[in-house]
Protein backbone atom coordinates (compact mmCIF):
# COMPACT_ATOMS: atom_id res chain seq x y z
CA UNK A 1 0.00 0.00 0.00
CA UNK A 2 1.19 3.46 -0.74
CA UNK A 3 1.64 6.27 1.73
CA UNK A 4 -1.19 8.72 2.17
CA UNK A 5 -0.71 12.43 1.76
CA UNK A 6 -3.16 15.12 2.79
CA UNK A 7 -4.21 17.77 0.32
CA UNK A 8 -7.31 19.96 0.43
CA UNK A 9 -8.83 17.64 3.10
CA UNK A 10 -8.77 14.76 0.61
CA UNK A 11 -6.41 11.86 1.09
CA UNK A 12 -4.87 10.17 -1.88
CA UNK A 13 -2.17 7.65 -2.58
CA UNK A 14 1.09 9.06 -3.82
CA UNK A 15 2.36 5.74 -5.16
CA UNK A 16 1.07 3.77 -8.14
CA UNK A 17 -1.28 0.86 -7.66
CA UNK A 18 0.15 -2.50 -8.65
CA UNK A 19 -2.22 -4.30 -10.99
CA UNK A 20 -1.94 -8.00 -10.42
CA UNK A 21 -2.61 -10.31 -13.35
CA UNK A 22 -1.67 -13.66 -14.87
CA UNK A 23 -2.68 -15.69 -11.83
CA UNK A 24 -1.82 -19.37 -12.07
CA UNK A 25 -3.63 -22.09 -10.14
CA UNK A 26 -1.49 -23.77 -7.49
CA UNK A 27 -3.78 -26.77 -7.30
CA UNK A 28 -6.89 -27.99 -9.04
CA UNK A 29 -9.95 -27.32 -6.92
CA UNK A 30 -13.67 -27.46 -7.53
CA UNK A 31 -15.85 -24.40 -7.01
CA UNK A 32 -17.53 -26.16 -4.08
CA UNK A 33 -14.16 -26.87 -2.43
CA UNK A 34 -13.05 -23.25 -2.90
CA UNK A 35 -16.25 -21.98 -1.31
CA UNK A 36 -15.91 -24.39 1.62
CA UNK A 37 -12.33 -23.20 2.22
CA UNK A 38 -13.28 -19.53 1.98
CA UNK A 39 -16.41 -19.40 4.17
CA UNK A 40 -14.56 -19.75 7.53
CA UNK A 41 -12.52 -16.58 6.80
CA UNK A 42 -15.52 -14.35 6.13
CA UNK A 43 -16.18 -13.56 9.79
CA UNK A 44 -12.63 -12.30 10.39
CA UNK A 45 -12.80 -10.09 7.31
CA UNK A 46 -16.14 -8.62 8.39
CA UNK A 47 -14.74 -7.77 11.84
CA UNK A 48 -11.89 -5.66 10.44
CA UNK A 49 -12.92 -2.08 11.18
CA UNK A 50 -9.65 -0.12 11.20
CA UNK A 51 -7.63 -0.87 8.08
CA UNK A 52 -4.98 1.75 8.70
CA UNK A 53 -5.00 5.01 10.66
CA UNK A 54 -7.95 7.09 9.50
CA UNK A 55 -9.40 4.39 7.21
CA UNK A 56 -12.44 2.63 8.64
CA UNK A 57 -14.62 -0.21 7.49
CA UNK A 58 -17.45 -2.38 8.72
CA UNK A 59 -20.01 -1.34 11.30
CA UNK A 60 -17.94 1.61 12.52
CA UNK A 61 -17.77 3.09 9.01
CA UNK A 62 -21.48 2.55 8.45
CA UNK A 63 -22.36 4.29 11.72
CA UNK A 64 -20.01 7.17 10.90
CA UNK A 65 -21.63 7.49 7.47
CA UNK A 66 -25.11 7.52 8.98
CA UNK A 67 -24.03 10.24 11.41
CA UNK A 68 -22.74 12.31 8.49
CA UNK A 69 -26.17 12.11 6.87
CA UNK A 70 -27.76 13.25 10.13
CA UNK A 71 -25.57 16.37 10.17
CA UNK A 72 -24.06 17.87 7.02
CA UNK A 73 -23.69 16.08 3.70
CA UNK A 74 -20.79 17.24 1.53
CA UNK A 75 -21.85 17.28 -2.12
CA UNK A 76 -18.74 15.40 -3.27
CA UNK A 77 -19.55 12.59 -0.80
CA UNK A 78 -23.15 12.36 -1.96
CA UNK A 79 -22.11 12.27 -5.61
CA UNK A 80 -19.50 9.57 -4.98
CA UNK A 81 -21.88 7.45 -2.92
CA UNK A 82 -25.01 7.63 -5.01
CA UNK A 83 -23.47 7.40 -8.45
CA UNK A 84 -20.52 5.07 -7.80
CA UNK A 85 -20.00 3.49 -4.37
CA UNK A 86 -23.56 2.36 -3.65
CA UNK A 87 -24.19 0.83 -7.09
CA UNK A 88 -20.85 -0.99 -6.84
CA UNK A 89 -21.57 -2.06 -3.25
CA UNK A 90 -24.97 -3.36 -4.28
CA UNK A 91 -23.38 -5.48 -6.99
CA UNK A 92 -20.95 -6.91 -4.43
CA UNK A 93 -23.80 -7.63 -2.00
CA UNK A 94 -25.68 -9.57 -4.68
CA UNK A 95 -22.53 -11.57 -5.49
CA UNK A 96 -21.86 -12.21 -1.79
CA UNK A 97 -25.33 -13.51 -1.07
CA UNK A 98 -25.16 -15.85 -4.08
CA UNK A 99 -21.76 -17.09 -2.88
CA UNK A 100 -23.07 -17.72 0.64
CA UNK A 101 -26.11 -19.57 -0.69
CA UNK A 102 -23.74 -21.84 -2.63
CA UNK A 103 -21.83 -22.35 0.62
CA UNK A 104 -25.04 -23.40 2.41
CA UNK A 105 -25.07 -20.29 4.59
CA UNK A 106 -28.63 -19.21 3.85
CA UNK A 107 -29.13 -17.18 7.04
CA UNK A 108 -26.09 -15.01 6.28
CA UNK A 109 -27.13 -14.78 2.62
CA UNK A 110 -30.57 -13.57 3.70
CA UNK A 111 -29.04 -10.79 5.82
CA UNK A 112 -26.89 -9.66 2.91
CA UNK A 113 -29.92 -9.67 0.63
CA UNK A 114 -31.73 -7.43 3.15
CA UNK A 115 -28.71 -5.12 3.21
CA UNK A 116 -28.76 -4.89 -0.58
CA UNK A 117 -32.42 -3.90 -0.55
CA UNK A 118 -31.78 -1.24 2.11
CA UNK A 119 -28.79 0.14 0.18
CA UNK A 120 -30.94 0.34 -2.95
CA UNK A 121 -33.52 2.31 -0.98
CA UNK A 122 -30.73 4.52 0.39
CA UNK A 123 -29.50 5.21 -3.12
CA UNK A 124 -32.97 6.30 -4.20
CA UNK A 125 -33.43 8.45 -1.08
CA UNK A 126 -30.01 10.00 -1.66
CA UNK A 127 -30.76 10.95 -5.24
CA UNK A 128 -33.91 12.61 -3.85
CA UNK A 129 -31.74 14.38 -1.21
CA UNK A 130 -33.77 12.99 1.70
CA UNK A 131 -30.72 12.73 3.95
CA UNK A 132 -32.53 11.66 7.13
CA UNK A 133 -33.95 8.66 5.25
CA UNK A 134 -30.48 7.79 3.98
CA UNK A 135 -29.13 7.94 7.55
CA UNK A 136 -31.89 5.69 8.87
CA UNK A 137 -31.37 3.14 6.09
CA UNK A 138 -27.59 3.09 6.60
CA UNK A 139 -28.13 2.54 10.35
CA UNK A 140 -30.34 -0.44 9.48
CA UNK A 141 -27.59 -1.81 7.24
CA UNK A 142 -25.12 -1.44 10.15
CA UNK A 143 -27.46 -3.37 12.46
CA UNK A 144 -27.73 -6.17 9.90
CA UNK A 145 -23.93 -6.13 9.58
CA UNK A 146 -23.64 -6.71 13.33
CA UNK A 147 -26.00 -9.68 13.04
CA UNK A 148 -24.04 -10.99 10.06
CA UNK A 149 -20.77 -10.79 12.02
CA UNK A 150 -22.32 -12.70 14.91
CA UNK A 151 -23.50 -15.45 12.56
CA UNK A 152 -20.16 -15.67 10.75
CA UNK A 153 -18.23 -16.01 14.02
CA UNK A 154 -20.04 -19.29 14.64
CA UNK A 155 -18.61 -20.95 11.52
Amino acid sequence: MGKRTERNTESRRDEPYTLRAAFRPVEASSRKAMIERTVPFIGANLCQELWEPGVYGGVVALRMLAQTFHTQVPEHLATHLFYFALPLGLRHKVDAQLFLREGNQSEAAGLIEQQARLLGQAQYAGVQHTWSSVATLIEQVATLEERLIAICKSW
